[in-house]
This record gives C-alpha cells, structure tokens and sequence, in this order.
C-alpha cells in the first residue's frame, strides 16, 4: 500500500481550498489560490502561464507571479525560456506534479545557465511544477519555488498538489472542454507578461518573414505596403505583444 503523507489538518485545508476553486471564476482562478496554498506547501516565488493551441500548435502565453518581478518575468521569456531546463519534461511528460530536482540531476541544473542567469539572481533554487490538463489537452502551468537556505519540496507536498491538480483539471476542462482560448483574458494584475497576442494574419506574415531573415528596411517593399502602414503594423504587433522597439521584438522570435 502507498504511503501517504496528508494529514488530517491538511485534508481540512484542502477542503476549504476546495471551496475556493469551486466559487473562483477560473481565469481569476490561479492568483488567488497560489495566495491561499501558501500555509500549505510554503514557498517564497511562484510563477503561473496558461496554455493555448492554435494551427495545431501548443503556446504558453501570459507569465504571472506575485512576486517575481516584471522585469525578472520579461528576462525569462525574452531570453531564458529556451534555457529553461524543465521546459521539455512540463511539454512532453504525462507526469502532472514534479519535483524539479527528480527530473533534472543536481550536476546539470545546479550549473546550468539557467540557474545561475534567471534563478539564483531572484534566490530561487528548488522548484516543484503543477501542470494542469485533461484529455491530454493543457490549460496552464504553476510553479513553486524555494531559496538555497530552505528544504526541498518533500513528498507531502507532492501528494497535496496532487490533489489540487486533479480538482483544478476538472474546473478548467468543465469551462473550457476543447481547450483554453484567450480573448477574454485579461491582466489580473500589473505583473503579468504575455509573450503573445492575438495576431492578425498580416501582423503574422510580417513576424513570419522577420523569422526568415528579411531586414526590417525590406519589409515594406516584400509586403507591396507603404512604410507608413508597416510602422502602424509595427505599433499593433508591439502592443500586443507587449514590448516597445523592434530590438526587443527580435529577442522574443528567438526565444520562441
């Protein structure tokens, strides 16, 4: 028989947990409970994204974390998201609650670019992943972190995540049983980066053939458009994107 860590207190705790995922509207849902679980499973950062497929494409769009700050959140997707050393297992794995240290072994992530460019910087170094999905469909990724001083998440912490995925999987395929779509997603807060908007087809044709390597003083002549009207193509995709100059722009394709 598997062992099991929760306690009583903590089955009470996840009951009023419980309650909150229930009357939570579930794209206001993520914030809110990371406040709560906090007395749970303690840790000192936490990061959330959701997940949305389009043209058969899995993306992880808008980063948010109650303490992690925006600078630090826009330095992860511009340029630390392919270095990420968990990226891979949280895409491809069917394993929903993760310690970080079970997957990667402490001689790779304890010197990897990574950790000394994106995590140490903010005291971060132990993490736990929660990947919320159903149907083999993903709608959003929670992570928790702990600084070098504290313990590893343990084995409790696991199960009690565990609980809380399968809860919060329910919630998230009763409202959104084809996957998520984000028209109505908004900024819960000011400390939110999205690493992608809601591109026209144009706006898509101009990232498409600054991928494929055309100067930017070429555009307007490859689109058959006046510079004018790139410029105000540039504004859009800049906005929703939310980023301010080409340079910027430019560090986010590679990153994707």
């Amino acid at each position: 028989m598997e062992k099991q860590y929760i306690t009583l207190e903590d089955w009470e705790a996840l009951e009023r947990l419980n309650y909150l995922i229930y009357d939570t509207p579930v794209l206001k849902l993520l914030p809110v409970l990371l406040n709560e679980l906090k007395s749970l499973v303690s840790h000192s950062h936490s990061l959330t994204h959701f997940v949305r497929y389009e043209d058969g494409r899995m993306e992880s769009f808008q980063y948010e974390s109650p303490d992690i700050p925006k600078e630090h959140l826009r330095l992860y997707v511009e340029k630390f998201i392919t270095m990420d050393y968990i990226n891979w297992y949280a895409r491809e794995s069917s394993n929903c609650v993760f310690r970080e240290s079970d997957v990667v072994p402490d001689s790779l992530r304890l010197n990897s670019s990574f950790m000394s460019g994106w995590m140490k910087p903010q005291g971060l170094y132990h993490g736990v992943g929660m990947i919320i999905t159903r149907n083999d469909v993903k709608y959003a990724g929670v992570y928790l972190y702990r600084g070098e001083e504290e313990a590893d998440f343990s084995d409790r912490d696991l199960e009690i995540l565990g609980v809380l995925q399968g809860r919060l999987c329910r919630k998230f395929f009763q409202a959104f049983p084809n996957g998520l779509v984000d028209e109505n997603l908004d900024a819960l807060s000011g400390n939110v980066v999205r690493i992608d908007g809601r591109l026209t087809n144009r706006e898509r044709e101009i990232l498409a053939y600054i991928n494929a390597g055309v100067l930017r003083n070429d555009l307007s002549d490859r689109l058959c458009i006046t510079e004018n009207t790139l410029n105000k193509h540039f504004a859009n995709i800049y906005k929703k994107l939310n980023i301010g100059t080409y340079e910027q722009l430019i560090q986010m394709l590679k990153a994707k």
